[in-house]
């Protein structure tokens, strides 16, 4: 008799609870089409002069968290349906264990469907807890970077190029191009990026040997970001040289880049966290409401409040570092010191400008030209060469050279390829794959 009356009772449970279940289907209904027809396509927030917060503020795209909370309400709808008709009966572990399975199951399929909306809209970078940022491998299409429109690609690798093996296919010269922006190939095409034409130029030149030249330089990157790359990473890839361009490190900020990177022991967790969609969205969230607290951090950084990206000291110690792990491994190095347009610093009271010349010349006592200096002493100490395109350049006419104050053109790429193939040649790099490091 009493196990009728529970059973009993069970009946008439079901049905208010899949009235309830239908009415919130209808209510998901309606809001996801008004989701639908606010658009889910990828937006970006408006990009700060800091490479840092944009990279923060616009990941991942605008209108993942819409593709998310459709498949959530979809989600919840089956499983208030499903245990409306059948799983309310359940008590104990069993009931238990189906709540977790679909836990598991909404949490999944939100992860796959915005994922599968991220890969379907790539963007450029993506944040890193170590190197604070690198590029979305996949990436592919016409992009605009920083207001110019060029044709690119990110490998599986998170590379600009195309697809390459980690390992090194015998009989193959690898060459890895470390840096930032402007080893990156801002504002050109792929096939301009002086990444490409050097590796077409020593394919040509050497034909019984297989050349691989891997642009691994990113927008943004300080020497900070890629010692750690190269460190985790870019060895992997067992290059037989490598060839550093940086431009960003004496570059001011709010504050220096080893500090905004996540504490070590953090980090594999964080790595973890970094693929979550749903975790990231959070925290894009989180930091936009943070970020608008402080609108000042979307500004270019006065000299007497901010600090250098990376300081002489590390500076100094990072380019150390790359060049040791390099040598350790019997990897030939190349430095390149990169022109920068003299009109950014015309008002600079140590910097001189002349009037018939548009490359910046600078005094030994400003702080562009001892980063510069250091990057020469530490090349030369470690038995690499330097080349030092600021002085080759400063008698050319910058703008045929340049995008802006520090991007070559389409032609300043093919001039810094010709440039490395002159070095390349002279050192016997490809002729003598096991001779040590030449200046």
């Amino acid at each position: 008799m009493k196990n009728q009356e529970i059973k009993k009772d069970n009946r008439s449970i079901s049905r208010p609870y899949l009235i309830f279940a239908i009415i919130f289907g209808i209510l998901a209904a309606v809001v996801i089409i008004l989701i639908i027809g606010s658009g889910i396509a990828p937006q970006r927030a408006a990009p700060s002069v800091n490479p840092y917060y944009s990279e923060n503020v616009n990941y991942p795209p605008r209108g993942t968290e819409k593709v998310g909370l459709i498949v959530l309400l979809i989600a919840v709808f089956v499983y208030l349906l499903t245990d409306s008709l059948f799983a309310f009966r359940w008590r104990g572990w069993k009931k238990s264990v189906y709540v977790v399975i679909w836990i598991l199951l909404i949490v999944g399929s939100m992860e796959y469907a915005m994922g599968a909306h991220v890969r379907k809209h790539p963007p450029l970078h993506r944040p890193h807890p170590a190197y604070l940022w690198e590029l979305f491998p996949g990436h592919e299409g016409t992009t605009d970077v920083g207001g110019f429109t060029c044709k690119l690609k990110v490998n599986g690798h998170g590379f600009r190029g195309d697809e390459v093996s980690k390992k090194k296919p015998a009989d193959t010269f690898r060459i890895m191009i470390l840096g930032d922006s402007s080893a990156f190939g801002y504002g050109v095409n792929q096939n301009e990026v002086f990444a490409n034409v050097l590796g077409e130029k020593l394919g040509r030149k050497y034909r019984e040997r297989k050349i691989e030249v891997i642009n691994a330089a990113v927008p943004g990157y300080t020497t900070f970001s890629t010692l750690i790359f190269f460190r985790g990473k870019g060895v992997g890839f067992d290059p037989d040289a490598i060839i550093i361009s940086h431009n960003n490190d004496p570059d001011f900020d709010w504050d220096e880049d080893k500090n905004r990177a996540s504490q070590g022991y953090i980090q594999p967790l964080l790595r973890l966290f970094y693929r979550s969609n749903i975790y990231m969205c959070l925290r894009r969230e989180i930091l936009n409401a943070k970020y608008r607290k402080k609108p000042h951090l979307y500004e270019s950084v006065p000299e007497d409040r901010g600090v250098h990206r990376v300081s002489a000291v590390d500076f100094r110690e990072n380019l150390n570092s790359i060049m040791d792990i390099a040598n350790d491994r019997g990897m030939k190095i190349l430095v390149i010191s990169m022109p920068r347009k003299a009109e950014e610093f015309e008002d600079s009271e140590n910097d001189i400008v002349d009037d018939n010349k548009d490359i910046l010349i600078e005094e030994e006592d400003t702080e562009l030209y001892q980063y510069r200096k250091i990057m020469k002493e530490v090349t030369e100490e470690k038995g690499g060469i330097f080349l030092d395109l600021l002085r080759k350049w400063h008698d050319l006419p910058a703008d045929p050279l340049f995008l802006d104050d520090m991007h070559p053109t389409v032609y300043g790429h093919e001039k810094i390829s010709n440039e490395l193939l002159i070095e390349i040649e002279r050192v016997r790099w490809i002729q003598d794959k096991k001779a040590s490091n030449s200046r």
